[in-house]
């Protein structure tokens, strides 16, 4: 799995989780845009980098099921 891949999984499984939001045509959740409007700019940054380890750890656990499942 590339790592666009893994991206993208991990993606639509935050999506999956959080079902019964309302999305616009384009994919986008207002209400989610009306949250990160209230937050400061630097609580955005914040809330930014803390997905961001998020997506770099779900990567590296999928990366170590793939080691594992080679050495077997």
């Amino acid at each position: 799995m590339t790592d666009w891949e893994r991206i993208n999984y991990w993606t639509k499984k935050f999506n999956t989780l959080c079902s019964g939001r309302e999305y616009d045509e384009n994919g986008i959740d207002p209400s989610v845009l009306r949250a990160n409007l209230r937050l400061t700019p630097s609580q955005r940054l914040e809330k930014h980098n803390r997905a961001a380890l998020f997506v770099r750890v779900m990567m590296q656990v999928d990366q170590d099921r793939e080691l594992t499942r080679v050495k077997r």
